[in-house]
């Protein structure tokens, strides 16, 4: 097997890098500290090409990203 990562061994890194951000750092407005941790540290995990790479990742993230909680006052 070469060194080349199928698409979803990618996935699961970034997803497993993600999840070991404490759970306070999760959050919407984290995606885009994480981005760009990823891109100095594992550009190779960030899908690249046409169009907005962040957003790629954001779908990377679906599912895992924690919603801040709203106040009700």
């Amino acid at each position: 097997m070469g060194d080349t990562l199928t698409e979803v061994q990618r996935l699961s890194l970034v997803r497993q890098f993600w999840m070991l951000r404490s759970e306070a750092q999760r959050t919407d407005s984290d995606v885009v500290i994480f981005y760009s941790e990823m891109e100095q540290e594992h550009p190779e995990y960030l899908r690249h090409g046409p169009g907005d790479d962040y957003q790629r990742l954001r779908a990377d993230l679906t599912g895992l990203i924690n919603i801040a909680p709203t106040s009700d006052k």
